[in-house]
């Protein structure tokens, strides 16, 4: 076991581990039996009987050759059965660092503090697995915490007009308009028309070429906040306003 994880081991796992090394110990505090258990584990050296007679001279030697060639074939042998029986270990976490004040950094662990909506402390330990699956639910516990986050900057949102919030890749639209804007508009449109949230996605494919499309949502609110499901590389112009039929005034808009 490498020892450095061993601050990252409960009061449990530590005196199991002491006695599965044949230590005996009533120490209570987990520095007494870390100590121990490295104690326990420093290499020791031997030193010759007083009175072991020196090897002589004479006495034959095994070649070195043969003796070298045989030692480097084991040794890589293995070296090869060590990788395959034992799994990669990702580096112990910094000290200092979220996950390494996680008294349980593990996978299940990670699955209850989400269950509690602890993503911050959920989202530490996911990171500190690396496996594939450890990746995945991080990208989707990231994506989740950024649309809350998201939610929380609209909620707070009270200007007029339209702002494009962005958030770890994830971006939204919030809006306000007034009576008055829509006064406005509705003069130009000479209609009552419908109020709309037009959103205008351009974005470039992996050959340069430039692409857009629209895409109309309505009728919303005054006010009010929409997630936008886009690439990381895409420009947006987004605006909020009137549309009747195939014509559309725009009250508020912005662009990023």
């Amino acid at each position: 076991m490498d020892l450095s994880l061993l601050a990252h081991l409960s009061d449990e796992a530590l005196r199991v581990e002491a006695k599965r090394r044949g230590i005996a110990t009533t120490a209570k505090s987990r520095e007494a039996i870390i100590a121990l258990i490295r104690e326990h584990e420093r290499p020791r050296t031997t030193k010759p009987e007083p009175n072991m007679p020196a090897p002589r001279e004479s006495e034959p030697k095994r070649s070195k050759g043969r003796r070298g060639v045989f030692g480097v074939a084991r040794q890589l042998f293995g070296r090869v059965i060590k990788r395959v029986l034992e799994p990669e270990r990702p580096p112990p976490p910094a000290a200092g660092s979220p996950v390494a004040r996680e008294p349980i950094p593990t996978r299940t662990m990670a699955e209850l503090l989400i269950d509690q909506g602890q993503l911050e402390r959920a989202i530490a330990i996911l990171a500190s697995l690396g496996d594939d699956g450890a990746r995945t639910r991080l990208a989707e516990i990231e994506s989740r915490l950024a649309k809350s986050r998201l939610e929380k900057a609209a909620a707070a949102h009270r200007r007029d007009g339209v702002a494009i919030l962005s958030e770890r890749g994830v971006r939204a639209v919030v809006w306000r308009v007034d009576e008055a804007g829509l006064a406005r508009a509705r003069a130009l449109l000479r209609a009552e028309g419908q109020l709309t949230l037009r959103i205008v996605t351009v974005e470039a494919d992996a050959a340069l070429a430039v692409s857009n499309r629209s895409e109309d949502r309505g009728p919303i609110e005054q006010s009010g906040f929409e997630l936008l499901e886009t690439g990381p590389g895409a420009r947006l112009v987004v605006s909020v306003g009137l549309r009747e039929a195939d014509r559309f005034v725009s009250v508020a808009h912005t662009a990023s």
